[in-house]
């Protein structure tokens, strides 16, 4: 029985090298991101050749939220990039965790949406009483 499943497991992982190769240059990615415009700009070059970097090379994303970092491979000189979605921003704590600012806006807006929520709630109370 072990025998079969490790040919299954090694099937499997053959089809899965054939399709990344047949994937190859084309974009991975599937949906929609929030990108910061400034970063976009200058982070999408390859320092070495001077071209622009295309998500058609896209290596892996780590999606942090509404934030993500993106492994971009350059089509020409094939060194691989880190690209950002959203700035880095220095957290509060001494976690060494690493904030992105999409992320922290969101959060703030929830929160001041939930608090002035409340109050209009609070004043649409205390008229009908």
């Amino acid at each position: 029985m072990k025998r079969k499943i490790s040919e299954v497991q090694k099937a499997r992982h053959e089809a899965n090298r054939a399709n990344k190769k047949l994937r190859q240059g084309e974009p991975t990615g599937i949906g929609r991101r929030i990108f910061d415009l400034d970063l976009l700009a200058r982070d999408f070059w390859c320092s070495k050749c001077e071209i622009g970097l295309s998500f058609r090379f896209l290596e892996s994303e780590t999606v942090h939220g509404l934030a993500s970092v993106y492994k971009i491979r350059c089509n020409k000189c094939l060194v691989l990039y880190t690209v950002q979605s959203s700035s880095p921003v220095p957290a509060a704590s001494s976690s060494g965790r690493l904030l992105y600012a999409v992320n922290c806006k969101f959060a703030m807006g929830k929160l001041l949406f939930s608090i002035a929520k409340g109050l209009f709630l609070m004043v649409i109370l205390i008229r009908f009483q």
